[in-house]
């Protein structure tokens, strides 16, 4: 009887082990799999000696698409704001956007935000802070600036001008 129970013990232990390696097995693959669908995108100013004002590559490093691709920049008490290119920027594509105010020293703070395949909004901070956000959550270009820089007043937008929303539907 004893030699029985010990056998159905041991048995159990390994299909218990078993177990806990193929759900491990799963969910690396399903982490390998998100991350291949999520955009790097990293964004500086360039150096344009012609002009007064300031240009920002951005740059998807991938693996994933960037999605509604936006930036809002605060320099010097003004706020700019725009879509990046036509919107999307695929693994490896830059993309230069004239700001449309000087940035002296190319001291400001600015977000860039997207959205990746599965939907959910990516925030970066020129200060090198990044967030995923989840799913269904899709903040005002205001509202992530606000996220990454809590301390730094933001100023109003130009009476009449929408602030662009980071939902699909938008």
């Amino acid at each position: 009887m004893v030699l029985a129970d010990t056998a159905t013990t041991v048995t159990a232990i390994f299909a218990a082990v078993a177990a806990v390696a193929a759900w491990a097995t799963v969910m690396t693959d399903w982490l390998r799999q998100r991350a291949a669908r999520q955009p790097n995108v990293s964004a500086g100013f360039q150096d344009i000696q012609a002009t007064d004002r300031s240009r920002i590559e951005f740059e998807n490093m991938g693996p994933g698409l960037a999605i509604q691709l936006a930036y809002l920049l605060v320099a010097g008490g003004l706020r700019q704001n725009g879509i990046v290119g036509g919107g999307h920027l695929r693994a490896g594509e830059r993309q230069a956007v004239d700001v449309g105010i000087d940035v002296p020293g190319r001291r400001a703070d600015f977000v860039w935000v997207c959205r990746d395949i599965d939907q959910r909004l990516h925030v970066w901070s020129y200060s090198g802070a990044h967030k995923r956000l989840k799913r269904g959550r899709y903040l005002s270009l205001g509202d992530c600036f606000r996220l990454m820089y809590p301390q730094v007043p933001l100023p109003p937008r130009n009476v009449g001008v929408a602030e662009q929303s980071t939902a699909p539907d938008a």
